[in-house]
């Protein structure tokens, strides 16, 4: 039996527990102490009146994941047997159910922080940083072909600017959804930057993320909205080496994006669809 690597303050907020523990004490009539678990005191101790605190250690264990996380000291000696081995027992759920509870929740907080590390909480695709990482795991594969897509959000500060940040985040997670619902289950969708969505599409030709692109794009002209007018630039580049490296590629893949946004933006129409939303 280990001693936990987490520690009381780590869980739990001093005084609040203070207070929990002198109101047991006040209720049961019982002296308590709570100690960590090289058997350091954690609480200040509640005593029951003037009577001495005596208590066996190092007390009864509290454990997380099978490691002691706290001994509870308890002096019964003032009650009946019977009251005393109640009194213990409630004190030992309370304090139990407690650790298991505020276990939980700094679990579930841990489990959401490595998420927000991972998952952009706008669009729910990969972050800057995971997706990066990822590039270098499929570099290190030596997967090839690759199709590497790099992708810019036509318009979203003209979006930001008359419309704020809440239609601008609107528009952003509209097209990322786009790029999920068009993609397969091993495509790889990152936002880059504020405006940056780029997609790495593993084992594929040139082919196949061709039509991807137009589908997506089509999928934003089709897209109905009273202010919102989706469109992404979308630029394609192949790793056909296992000597070359993604970030490079996506470089290439880059220049061919600003192309398409130039193109992108000269069609007809397409200022009188951006601006539908404006007052007239």
């Amino acid at each position: 039996m280990g001693k936990s690597r987490y520690s009381f303050q780590s869980l739990f907020e001093t005084g609040n527990i203070q207070v929990l523990q002198d109101a047991l004490s006040d209720t049961l009539h019982v002296g308590i102490q709570l100690t960590d678990a090289d058997g350091h005191a954690v609480t200040g101790l509640s005593a029951v009146g003037d009577r001495e605190f005596q208590a066996a250690k190092p007390g009864n264990a509290i454990m997380i994941d099978g490691d002691v996380f706290l001994y509870v000291l308890m002096d019964l000696s003032g009650l009946p047997e019977e009251d005393a081995e109640k009194a213990e027992n409630l004190i030992m759920v309370t304090f139990g159910q407690m650790t298991e509870l505020a276990f939980d929740k700094k679990a579930a907080l841990q489990h959401q922080g490595g998420l927000s590390e991972r998952i952009d909480n706008i669009t729910g695709t990969m972050t800057k940083i995971y997706f990066e990482n990822r590039l270098k795991v499929i570099d290190r594969s030596g997967v090839i072909p690759v199709a590497v897509i790099a992708g810019n959000i036509n318009d979203w500060k003209y979006v930001d600017d008359n419309y704020g940040k809440k239609e601008s985040n609107r528009l952003v997670s509209v097209i990322a959804n786009i790029l999920e619902e068009e993609s397969q289950d091993d495509y790889l969708i990152g936002r880059c930057d504020g405006d940056v969505m780029n997609i790495i599409i593993p084992k594929a030709e040139y082919e196949e993320a061709r039509d991807y692109c137009d589908r997506v794009q089509k999928r934003c002209m089709e897209y109905e909205d009273v202010r919102l007018a989706p469109s992404i630039a979308l630029g394609i580049a192949m790793k056909t080496n296992v000597e070359q490296q993604l970030e490079d590629v996506l470089s290439d893949a880059e220049y061919e994006m600003y192309t398409d946004k130039v193109n992108l933006k000269k069609q007809s129409g397409y200022k009188d669809r951006l601006k539908k939303g404006m007052p007239t």
